[in-house]
């Protein structure tokens, strides 16, 4: 993955998984980046239709209220 600037991924670490029924799969992954210590959060939401997989939400942020959301926590 190429960073803009002078950030490299560090460390990805997994915050959570849900899966339903082999139906529903949504993802939360935090990605550690080089610089300070910051963090990038990474949502994936997949969905079965017809026995294939398929994307069903994408979301990067570095919003603390995203972290709150996942991590499902309140600061």
């Amino acid at each position: 993955m190429q960073m803009s600037g002078p950030d490299q991924i560090f460390a990805i670490h997994k915050v959570k998984r849900k899966v339903i029924e082999n139906f529903f799969d949504e993802r939360a992954y935090a990605i550690e980046l080089t610089t300070d210590g910051a963090f990038l959060l990474l949502e994936m939401t997949f969905i079965m239709i017809k026995g294939k997989w398929y994307i069903h939400k994408f979301n990067i942020s570095n919003r603390d209220e995203s972290f709150q959301k996942a991590l499902d926590i309140g600061w």
